[in-house]
Protein backbone atom coordinates (compact mmCIF):
# COMPACT_ATOMS: atom_id res chain seq x y z
CA UNK A 1 0.00 0.00 0.00
CA UNK A 2 1.50 3.31 -0.79
CA UNK A 3 1.30 6.33 1.61
CA UNK A 4 -0.31 9.33 0.29
CA UNK A 5 -2.46 10.24 -2.62
CA UNK A 6 -3.33 13.59 -3.23
CA UNK A 7 -6.54 14.51 -5.39
CA UNK A 8 -6.72 18.31 -6.48
CA UNK A 9 -10.63 18.89 -7.81
CA UNK A 10 -12.97 21.29 -7.38
CA UNK A 11 -15.91 19.34 -7.66
CA UNK A 12 -17.26 18.13 -3.82
CA UNK A 13 -18.83 14.89 -5.35
CA UNK A 14 -15.77 14.04 -6.98
CA UNK A 15 -13.40 14.58 -3.62
CA UNK A 16 -15.67 12.23 -2.09
CA UNK A 17 -15.47 9.51 -4.69
CA UNK A 18 -11.89 9.48 -4.61
CA UNK A 19 -11.63 9.21 -1.14
CA UNK A 20 -13.88 6.54 -1.04
CA UNK A 21 -11.97 4.42 -3.85
CA UNK A 22 -8.76 5.73 -2.86
CA UNK A 23 -8.54 3.64 0.66
CA UNK A 24 -7.78 0.32 -0.80
CA UNK A 25 -4.51 1.41 -2.02
CA UNK A 26 -3.60 4.05 0.05
CA UNK A 27 -2.83 4.83 3.48
CA UNK A 28 -3.61 8.48 3.07
CA UNK A 29 -6.39 10.30 1.01
CA UNK A 30 -6.04 13.90 0.69
CA UNK A 31 -8.22 16.14 -1.40
CA UNK A 32 -7.95 19.77 -2.28
CA UNK A 33 -9.81 21.83 -4.09
CA UNK A 34 -7.23 24.10 -6.10
CA UNK A 35 -3.71 24.46 -7.48
CA UNK A 36 -2.71 26.56 -4.99
CA UNK A 37 -3.78 24.26 -1.82
CA UNK A 38 -1.83 21.52 -3.80
CA UNK A 39 1.05 23.34 -4.12
CA UNK A 40 1.37 24.08 -0.09
CA UNK A 41 0.63 20.56 0.78
CA UNK A 42 3.33 19.22 -1.70
CA UNK A 43 5.84 21.58 -0.05
CA UNK A 44 5.27 20.33 3.54
CA UNK A 45 4.62 16.65 3.29
CA UNK A 46 5.93 13.61 0.57
CA UNK A 47 3.22 12.57 -1.78
CA UNK A 48 3.15 9.32 -3.38
CA UNK A 49 0.68 10.02 -6.15
CA UNK A 50 -0.56 13.39 -7.96
CA UNK A 51 -3.80 13.03 -9.51
CA UNK A 52 -5.44 16.38 -10.81
CA UNK A 53 -8.67 17.40 -13.08
CA UNK A 54 -7.80 19.47 -15.86
CA UNK A 55 -10.33 22.35 -14.96
CA UNK A 56 -9.41 23.88 -11.72
CA UNK A 57 -10.62 27.26 -10.18
CA UNK A 58 -7.21 28.84 -10.46
CA UNK A 59 -5.85 27.69 -13.40
CA UNK A 60 -5.48 24.21 -15.74
CA UNK A 61 -4.38 20.97 -14.07
CA UNK A 62 -1.26 20.71 -17.06
CA UNK A 63 -0.11 24.09 -15.81
CA UNK A 64 -0.20 22.36 -12.39
CA UNK A 65 1.88 19.08 -13.72
CA UNK A 66 4.70 21.27 -15.02
CA UNK A 67 5.20 23.12 -12.04
CA UNK A 68 5.25 20.01 -10.22
CA UNK A 69 7.45 17.96 -12.31
CA UNK A 70 9.81 21.01 -13.28
CA UNK A 71 9.99 21.49 -9.47
CA UNK A 72 10.33 18.09 -8.25
CA UNK A 73 11.28 15.43 -11.17
CA UNK A 74 9.83 12.23 -11.03
CA UNK A 75 9.44 12.08 -7.44
CA UNK A 76 5.66 12.65 -7.68
CA UNK A 77 4.32 10.95 -10.41
CA UNK A 78 1.51 12.81 -12.21
CA UNK A 79 -2.11 12.03 -13.80
CA UNK A 80 -4.69 13.85 -15.36
CA UNK A 81 -8.14 13.04 -15.18
CA UNK A 82 -10.88 15.17 -16.93
CA UNK A 83 -14.18 14.62 -18.98
CA UNK A 84 -12.41 15.58 -22.40
CA UNK A 85 -10.97 12.43 -23.80
CA UNK A 86 -9.78 13.87 -26.93
CA UNK A 87 -6.28 13.18 -28.34
CA UNK A 88 -5.39 16.98 -27.86
CA UNK A 89 -5.37 17.37 -23.93
CA UNK A 90 -4.22 13.98 -23.71
CA UNK A 91 -0.90 14.83 -25.53
CA UNK A 92 -0.92 17.86 -23.20
CA UNK A 93 -1.21 15.99 -20.24
CA UNK A 94 1.98 13.71 -21.43
CA UNK A 95 3.78 16.90 -22.95
CA UNK A 96 3.31 18.38 -19.55
CA UNK A 97 4.91 15.75 -17.61
CA UNK A 98 2.15 13.67 -16.98
CA UNK A 99 2.59 9.82 -16.51
CA UNK A 100 -0.44 8.77 -17.40
CA UNK A 101 -4.37 10.74 -18.77
CA UNK A 102 -7.36 9.27 -16.79
CA UNK A 103 -10.71 9.51 -18.32
CA UNK A 104 -12.65 10.93 -15.06
CA UNK A 105 -15.43 7.93 -15.65
CA UNK A 106 -13.07 5.78 -14.96
CA UNK A 107 -12.38 7.21 -11.14
CA UNK A 108 -15.19 4.64 -9.78
CA UNK A 109 -14.07 1.52 -11.44
CA UNK A 110 -10.82 0.67 -10.27
CA UNK A 111 -9.03 2.91 -12.15
CA UNK A 112 -6.66 4.05 -8.92
CA UNK A 113 -5.66 0.64 -7.72
CA UNK A 114 -4.41 0.66 -11.12
CA UNK A 115 -2.31 3.51 -10.71
CA UNK A 116 -1.46 2.65 -7.44
CA UNK A 117 0.22 -0.67 -9.28
CA UNK A 118 2.14 1.57 -11.91
CA UNK A 119 3.67 3.64 -8.71
CA UNK A 120 4.42 0.67 -7.16
CA UNK A 121 6.58 -0.82 -10.23
CA UNK A 122 7.87 2.29 -10.39
CA UNK A 123 8.87 2.46 -6.88
CA UNK A 124 11.25 -0.52 -7.61
CA UNK A 125 12.63 0.24 -10.69
CA UNK A 126 13.95 3.70 -9.44
CA UNK A 127 16.02 2.62 -7.03
CA UNK A 128 17.78 0.04 -9.16
CA UNK A 129 18.32 2.64 -11.99
CA UNK A 130 19.89 5.07 -9.06
CA UNK A 131 22.12 2.64 -8.10
CA UNK A 132 23.34 1.35 -11.63
CA UNK A 133 26.60 1.33 -12.78
CA UNK A 134 25.85 3.98 -16.25
CA UNK A 135 27.92 3.86 -19.32
CA UNK A 136 27.21 6.69 -22.22
CA UNK A 137 29.14 6.26 -25.52
CA UNK A 138 28.49 9.04 -27.55
CA UNK A 139 31.00 10.77 -29.86
CA UNK A 140 29.21 14.02 -29.86
CA UNK A 141 29.56 16.02 -26.62
CA UNK A 142 26.37 17.54 -26.80
CA UNK A 143 24.23 14.24 -26.47
CA UNK A 144 26.90 13.12 -23.50
CA UNK A 145 25.72 16.72 -21.82
CA UNK A 146 22.34 15.81 -22.73
CA UNK A 147 22.16 12.24 -20.90
CA UNK A 148 24.39 13.51 -18.45
CA UNK A 149 21.40 15.74 -17.67
CA UNK A 150 18.59 13.21 -17.61
CA UNK A 151 20.68 10.91 -15.35
CA UNK A 152 20.96 13.82 -12.83
CA UNK A 153 16.72 14.07 -13.36
CA UNK A 154 16.71 10.33 -11.92
CA UNK A 155 19.05 10.34 -9.84
CA UNK A 156 21.91 8.70 -11.17
CA UNK A 157 25.37 9.03 -9.12
CA UNK A 158 27.42 6.31 -11.18
CA UNK A 159 27.97 7.19 -14.65
CA UNK A 160 31.01 7.47 -16.98
CA UNK A 161 31.17 8.79 -20.24
CA UNK A 162 33.07 7.65 -23.68
CA UNK A 163 33.71 9.27 -26.54
CA UNK A 164 35.18 6.49 -28.59
CA UNK A 165 34.53 2.85 -29.26
CA UNK A 166 37.85 1.87 -27.93
CA UNK A 167 37.48 3.42 -24.60
CA UNK A 168 34.24 1.52 -23.65
CA UNK A 169 36.15 -1.40 -24.54
CA UNK A 170 39.42 -0.90 -22.14
CA UNK A 171 36.53 -0.06 -20.10
CA UNK A 172 35.38 -3.29 -19.60
CA UNK A 173 39.23 -4.80 -19.97
CA UNK A 174 39.95 -2.56 -16.65
CA UNK A 175 36.77 -3.44 -14.59
CA UNK A 176 35.11 -6.16 -14.05
CA UNK A 177 31.03 -6.38 -13.50
CA UNK A 178 29.73 -5.19 -10.38
CA UNK A 179 29.73 -8.20 -7.49
CA UNK A 180 27.12 -5.95 -5.30
CA UNK A 181 23.80 -6.63 -7.39
CA UNK A 182 23.74 -3.16 -8.47
CA UNK A 183 23.25 -3.24 -12.82
CA UNK A 184 25.02 -1.76 -15.42
CA UNK A 185 23.14 0.11 -18.59
CA UNK A 186 25.02 0.55 -21.18
CA UNK A 187 23.24 3.99 -23.47
CA UNK A 188 25.62 3.68 -26.85
CA UNK A 189 25.34 5.66 -30.13
CA UNK A 190 25.03 3.67 -33.22
CA UNK A 191 27.16 5.99 -35.15
CA UNK A 192 30.80 6.00 -34.08
CA UNK A 193 33.87 7.21 -35.57
CA UNK A 194 35.88 4.36 -36.80
CA UNK A 195 33.41 1.51 -36.11
CA UNK A 196 29.50 0.52 -35.99
CA UNK A 197 27.75 1.16 -33.25
CA UNK A 198 26.53 -2.69 -34.26
CA UNK A 199 29.91 -4.08 -33.56
CA UNK A 200 30.21 -2.24 -30.01
CA UNK A 201 26.66 -3.93 -29.20
CA UNK A 202 28.02 -7.22 -29.80
CA UNK A 203 31.30 -6.82 -28.35
CA UNK A 204 29.63 -4.67 -25.10
CA UNK A 205 27.04 -8.41 -24.86
CA UNK A 206 29.78 -10.83 -24.95
CA UNK A 207 31.62 -9.03 -22.50
CA UNK A 208 28.47 -8.15 -20.21
CA UNK A 209 26.07 -10.54 -20.60
CA UNK A 210 23.77 -9.07 -17.62
CA UNK A 211 24.01 -5.87 -18.57
CA UNK A 212 21.12 -3.32 -20.01
CA UNK A 213 22.23 -1.92 -23.28
CA UNK A 214 20.28 0.66 -24.87
CA UNK A 215 21.04 2.05 -28.43
CA UNK A 216 20.72 5.32 -28.93
CA UNK A 217 20.56 7.32 -32.58
CA UNK A 218 19.26 9.81 -35.16
CA UNK A 219 18.94 7.18 -37.60
CA UNK A 220 15.06 6.61 -37.15
CA UNK A 221 14.49 3.44 -39.66
CA UNK A 222 12.80 0.24 -38.56
CA UNK A 223 15.83 -1.35 -40.27
CA UNK A 224 18.32 0.77 -37.95
CA UNK A 225 16.51 -0.08 -34.87
CA UNK A 226 16.43 -4.17 -35.97
CA UNK A 227 19.96 -4.05 -36.12
CA UNK A 228 20.49 -2.66 -33.06
CA UNK A 229 18.13 -5.15 -31.49
CA UNK A 230 19.31 -8.29 -33.39
CA UNK A 231 23.10 -7.48 -32.44
CA UNK A 232 21.93 -7.77 -28.33
CA UNK A 233 20.75 -4.20 -27.61
CA UNK A 234 17.55 -4.57 -25.25
CA UNK A 235 15.79 -1.32 -26.83
CA UNK A 236 16.29 1.77 -29.02
CA UNK A 237 15.55 5.14 -28.52
CA UNK A 238 15.97 8.09 -31.37
CA UNK A 239 17.75 11.08 -31.18
CA UNK A 240 16.99 13.96 -30.33
CA UNK A 241 16.07 13.08 -26.78
CA UNK A 242 12.75 13.60 -24.75
CA UNK A 243 13.38 13.34 -20.91
CA UNK A 244 9.83 11.16 -20.68
CA UNK A 245 10.60 8.87 -23.55
CA UNK A 246 13.91 8.22 -22.26
CA UNK A 247 13.03 7.81 -18.82
CA UNK A 248 9.84 5.44 -19.89
CA UNK A 249 12.44 3.36 -22.04
CA UNK A 250 14.70 2.98 -19.07
CA UNK A 251 12.65 1.90 -16.66
CA UNK A 252 11.22 -0.59 -19.33
CA UNK A 253 14.52 -2.02 -19.73
CA UNK A 254 14.85 -2.44 -15.91
CA UNK A 255 11.65 -3.86 -15.15
CA UNK A 256 12.54 -7.30 -16.08
CA UNK A 257 15.30 -7.04 -13.60
CA UNK A 258 12.79 -6.11 -11.09
CA UNK A 259 10.76 -8.91 -11.82
CA UNK A 260 13.89 -11.39 -11.53
CA UNK A 261 15.20 -10.35 -8.64
CA UNK A 262 11.63 -10.55 -7.11
CA UNK A 263 11.30 -14.52 -8.47
CA UNK A 264 14.96 -14.87 -7.01
CA UNK A 265 13.96 -13.69 -3.86
CA UNK A 266 11.01 -16.49 -3.79
CA UNK A 267 12.86 -18.93 -5.07
CA UNK A 268 15.49 -18.59 -1.71
CA UNK A 269 12.27 -18.24 0.32
CA UNK A 270 10.87 -21.91 -1.05
CA UNK A 271 14.20 -23.17 -0.48
CA UNK A 272 14.42 -22.26 2.77
CA UNK A 273 10.74 -23.77 3.47
CA UNK A 274 12.48 -26.80 1.43
CA UNK A 275 14.78 -27.33 4.18
CA UNK A 276 13.90 -24.89 7.59
CA UNK A 277 11.16 -25.97 10.43
CA UNK A 278 8.42 -22.88 9.94
CA UNK A 279 8.02 -23.00 13.98
CA UNK A 280 11.39 -23.41 15.27
CA UNK A 281 13.55 -22.29 12.53
CA UNK A 282 15.99 -25.05 13.02
CA UNK A 283 16.64 -27.59 9.93
CA UNK A 284 14.27 -29.50 9.44
CA UNK A 285 14.01 -33.61 9.91
CA UNK A 286 15.05 -34.14 6.12
CA UNK A 287 18.16 -31.50 6.52
CA UNK A 288 19.36 -33.11 9.94
CA UNK A 289 19.42 -36.39 8.62
CA UNK A 290 21.21 -35.72 5.08
CA UNK A 291 24.00 -34.31 8.03
CA UNK A 292 23.92 -37.11 9.87
CA UNK A 293 24.16 -39.49 6.83
CA UNK A 294 27.33 -37.36 5.35
CA UNK A 295 28.96 -37.30 8.91
CA UNK A 296 29.01 -41.20 9.16
CA UNK A 297 31.89 -41.62 6.92
CA UNK A 298 34.34 -38.80 9.05
CA UNK A 299 32.67 -39.91 12.37
CA UNK A 300 31.75 -38.21 15.51
CA UNK A 301 28.85 -37.89 17.77
CA UNK A 302 24.89 -37.27 17.97
CA UNK A 303 22.33 -35.78 20.51
CA UNK A 304 19.00 -36.31 20.96
CA UNK A 305 17.05 -34.17 23.20
CA UNK A 306 13.69 -34.57 24.38
CA UNK A 307 11.55 -32.24 26.09
CA UNK A 308 10.37 -33.41 29.38
CA UNK A 309 6.26 -33.94 29.82
CA UNK A 310 5.78 -31.37 26.23
CA UNK A 311 2.25 -33.30 26.26
CA UNK A 312 0.77 -32.27 30.01
CA UNK A 313 2.18 -28.75 28.59
CA UNK A 314 -0.01 -28.78 25.66
CA UNK A 315 -3.24 -30.57 27.97
CA UNK A 316 -2.20 -27.98 30.55
CA UNK A 317 -1.50 -24.73 29.24
CA UNK A 318 -2.44 -24.89 25.09
CA UNK A 319 -0.50 -25.46 21.92
CA UNK A 320 0.15 -22.05 21.92
CA UNK A 321 2.20 -22.46 24.61
CA UNK A 322 3.34 -26.03 23.71
CA UNK A 323 4.77 -23.93 20.28
CA UNK A 324 6.50 -21.14 22.49
CA UNK A 325 8.38 -23.91 24.18
CA UNK A 326 9.40 -25.71 21.55
CA UNK A 327 10.93 -22.14 19.65
CA UNK A 328 12.71 -21.44 23.53
CA UNK A 329 14.33 -24.66 23.15
CA UNK A 330 15.12 -24.74 19.66
CA UNK A 331 17.02 -20.76 20.59
CA UNK A 332 18.78 -22.33 23.28
CA UNK A 333 20.08 -25.19 20.95
CA UNK A 334 20.85 -23.09 18.48
CA UNK A 335 23.04 -21.27 21.01
CA UNK A 336 25.04 -23.56 22.41
CA UNK A 337 25.66 -25.82 19.61
CA UNK A 338 28.81 -24.12 17.53
CA UNK A 339 29.70 -25.27 14.01
CA UNK A 340 30.48 -27.71 12.92
CA UNK A 341 27.53 -28.72 14.89
CA UNK A 342 24.18 -28.62 13.70
CA UNK A 343 20.79 -28.53 14.76
CA UNK A 344 18.01 -29.89 13.51
CA UNK A 345 13.96 -30.77 14.58
CA UNK A 346 13.84 -34.32 14.13
CA UNK A 347 9.96 -34.47 15.09
CA UNK A 348 7.53 -33.65 17.44
CA UNK A 349 9.56 -32.25 20.77
CA UNK A 350 12.21 -33.86 19.89
CA UNK A 351 15.90 -32.49 18.60
CA UNK A 352 18.92 -33.98 17.35
CA UNK A 353 22.26 -32.59 17.14
CA UNK A 354 24.85 -33.78 15.28
CA UNK A 355 28.67 -32.99 15.96
CA UNK A 356 30.81 -34.15 13.17
CA UNK A 357 34.80 -34.67 15.01
CA UNK A 358 33.32 -35.17 18.92
CA UNK A 359 33.99 -37.49 20.53
CA UNK A 360 32.06 -38.90 23.24
CA UNK A 361 33.10 -36.73 26.21
CA UNK A 362 33.37 -33.34 24.74
CA UNK A 363 29.88 -34.17 23.57
CA UNK A 364 28.60 -34.69 27.03
CA UNK A 365 29.89 -31.59 28.56
CA UNK A 366 27.77 -30.29 25.41
CA UNK A 367 24.39 -32.19 26.20
CA UNK A 368 25.02 -30.99 29.65
CA UNK A 369 25.15 -26.95 28.33
CA UNK A 370 22.00 -27.89 26.57
CA UNK A 371 20.29 -29.57 29.75
CA UNK A 372 20.92 -26.58 32.27
CA UNK A 373 20.40 -23.86 29.79
CA UNK A 374 17.00 -25.14 29.19
CA UNK A 375 16.07 -25.44 32.83
CA UNK A 376 17.25 -21.83 33.21
CA UNK A 377 14.72 -20.53 30.58
CA UNK A 378 11.85 -18.69 31.26
CA UNK A 379 8.81 -19.64 29.99
CA UNK A 380 5.14 -18.30 30.78
CA UNK A 381 1.51 -19.80 29.49
CA UNK A 382 -0.05 -17.63 26.38
CA UNK A 383 -3.17 -17.78 28.49
CA UNK A 384 -2.48 -17.22 32.13
CA UNK A 385 0.83 -15.95 32.48
CA UNK A 386 1.92 -19.04 34.54
CA UNK A 387 5.79 -20.33 34.65
CA UNK A 388 5.98 -23.49 32.71
CA UNK A 389 9.07 -25.48 33.79
CA UNK A 390 11.04 -26.98 30.78
CA UNK A 391 13.93 -29.75 31.12
CA UNK A 392 14.68 -31.62 28.20
CA UNK A 393 16.33 -35.52 28.65
CA UNK A 394 19.28 -35.88 26.25
CA UNK A 395 20.86 -39.25 24.75
CA UNK A 396 24.65 -39.38 23.57
CA UNK A 397 25.63 -41.89 20.63
CA UNK A 398 28.67 -42.21 19.16
CA UNK A 399 28.68 -42.22 15.12
CA UNK A 400 30.43 -46.36 14.59
CA UNK A 401 32.50 -47.54 12.09
CA UNK A 402 29.56 -50.05 11.31
CA UNK A 403 26.84 -47.37 11.04
CA UNK A 404 25.64 -47.42 7.38
CA UNK A 405 22.42 -45.47 7.70
CA UNK A 406 21.40 -42.70 10.09
CA UNK A 407 19.08 -44.66 11.39
CA UNK A 408 22.05 -47.36 13.20
CA UNK A 409 23.41 -44.40 15.21
CA UNK A 410 19.87 -42.86 16.24
CA UNK A 411 19.01 -45.91 17.47
CA UNK A 412 21.85 -46.04 20.53
CA UNK A 413 21.16 -42.70 20.96
CA UNK A 414 16.89 -42.76 21.38
CA UNK A 415 18.38 -45.38 23.64
CA UNK A 416 20.17 -43.40 26.09
CA UNK A 417 17.31 -41.29 25.73
CA UNK A 418 14.84 -43.62 26.55
CA UNK A 419 17.08 -44.50 30.08
CA UNK A 420 17.46 -40.79 30.78
CA UNK A 421 13.17 -40.80 31.33
CA UNK A 422 13.62 -43.53 33.16
CA UNK A 423 16.40 -41.95 35.30
CA UNK A 424 14.31 -39.44 36.26
CA UNK A 425 14.33 -37.16 33.41
CA UNK A 426 16.18 -33.62 33.38
CA UNK A 427 19.05 -35.82 32.51
CA UNK A 428 21.74 -36.75 30.10
CA UNK A 429 22.40 -40.33 29.54
CA UNK A 430 25.59 -42.13 27.52
CA UNK A 431 25.86 -45.18 26.24
CA UNK A 432 26.87 -47.99 29.13
CA UNK A 433 30.72 -49.87 28.68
Amino acid sequence: MLDTLLYVDGSDLFRRIVREAGRSSFRDVITVRNAAEAKQLIAERPVSLLVVTQQLEDGLGTELIEFVTSRYGIEIPCVLVTADEGIALREAALAAGAMDYLPKRLIRDGALETLAGGVRTDGRVLPLIRAARVLVLDDSRTYRAVIRQFLTLLGVTHATEFARAEELLAYFESHPPADDGSLEILLTDLVLPGTSGVSVIRAARAARPSAIIIAVSGLETPKAAGNALNAGADDFINKPFDLHLFNARLRRSVYPHVLLAELERKNEALQRMAHTDLLTGLANRGVILSTLGATLSTGGTVLLADIDRFKLINDTHGHLTGDRALRLVAAKLRRTVTEPGKVGRYGGEEFLIVLPGTDTAAATEIAEAIRAGVAALACVAVDSEERVTLTVSIGVAAIESTDTTPDDTILRADQCLYRAKEDGRNCVCTPTP
